[in-house]
């Protein structure tokens, strides 16, 4: 039984000019409903949040990803593309291989030279156009909305920085709850505060913001509803680290749930990574010493410290079997199932019935 060994690949992003195929196949705006590896495995670290969300947008030779659904897309960190047959190729080594296209739907999957299937994500993919004429009809003959996601106004400038720069740096804690709701016909927009952390004169900042950034909207195809409510959640937060001070003003959409803050903000830091990997290596060493207990041990570790490396947790079955604690290698096996990873399946039936 063979382990896993983490590879990183540093990749050379560069500019093509050589176009075969036609562009304006594949060229719009698509929201992407659903992603899995492309061996089929789920998606990790599984997220709770219930706000996630990604769209690409495709043309003028820009291949960009965004992941908020109320702000117009920056195309200015978008990756340019050329082309090649049934590729979107971003660079030298990496691309996106395009194994569906018609009018509305598409579907891409990642193709990055030395990654095994299991790395690589497939995008299955929606015209937003369609998605929003879905969505319109939906609401047909209401005349006061409430937005999601799939169906809201977008905003031309970041809420957050107006509300930052209103501030005046005078950054604390606080957590705000409440909606914002826009009134096309009559050019208001007014704000309603249901919850705060703290008594603060914030909350009057806050909705001072809010309440004239009617001219911020860009309400194409709301114009006939009398009112479109944005419910929405503030963080005004202030970090004290070794060497540094971090503030900031972070507000997410569609949401009344503090707790989604913790899913949207939790990332894997670079530190974390190189723990990680770390803790990966002195699990490879224990292996090749044939130090088995050791070696899941350090697996276990690195799996935990950053759990997107998840051939830290098939290497810890591998190590337990090896060292002849299938009781554990089984266990270990059995979480892989319950994460959706194929090959973990695979081994889990093999070894484990």
């Amino acid at each position: 039984m063979k382990l896993k060994i983490t590879i990183i690949i540093k990749l050379l992003f560069v500019n093509f000019v050589i176009g075969q195929i036609k562009e304006s196949e594949i060229n719009g705006t698509w929201i992407e409903y659903k992603s899995e590896m492309k061996d089929g495995s789920r998606i990790l670290p599984i997220s709770k949040s219930e706000i996630n969300f990604s769209k690409i947008v495709i043309r003028n030779s820009k291949f960009c990803m965004d992941s908020s659904p109320i702000y117009k897309t920056d195309e200015s960190q978008c990756l340019i593309f050329s082309l090649e047959e049934d590729v979107i190729k971003t660079s030298i080594k990496s691309g996106y291989h395009i194994e569906k296209s018609s009018s509305d739907t598409l579907v891409i999957c990642q193709k990055i030279a030395g990654l095994e299937n299991d790395k690589l994500k497939r995008s299955y993919l929606v015209d937003e156009k369609m998605l929003f004429s879905t969505e319109l009809k939906k609401r047909k003959g209401e005349k006061n909305i409430v937005a999601t996601k799939l169906f809201t106004p977008k905003l031309n400038v970041n809420l957050d920085d107006e509300i930052f720069i209103a501030f005046k740096n005078n950054i604390s804690n606080i957590d705000v709850v409440g909606s914002l709701t826009i009134f096309p016909g009559k050019k208001v927009v007014t704000s309603e505060i249901s919850y705060s952390s703290v008594k603060s004169n914030k909350i009057g900042i806050i909705t001072n913001v809010i309440n004239n950034s009617f001219d911020k909207w860009d309400l194409t195809n709301f114009e006939e509803f009398e009112s479109i409510k944005i419910p929405f959640i503030i963080r005004s937060e202030i970090k004290r680290y070794s060497s540094l001070t971090y503030k900031g003003v972070r507000v997410l959409y569609f949401t009344n749930t503090i707790s989604e803050f913790d899913y949207v903000n939790r990332s894997t830091t670079l530190d974390d990574m190189e723990k990680s990997n770390k803790l990966f290596q002195k699990g490879i060493k224990a292996y090749s010493d044939k130090n088995y207990i050791i070696a899941a041990e350090y697996f276990s570790k690195s799996y935990k410290t950053d759990p997107k490396n998840i051939d830290a947790l098939y290497n810890k079955a591998v190590a337990y079997f090896e060292g002849g604690d299938k009781e554990n290698a089984c266990k270990t096996w059995k979480e892989l199932v319950d994460l959706g990873q194929t090959n973990g399946i695979e081994l889990y039936k093999n070894n484990c019935n």
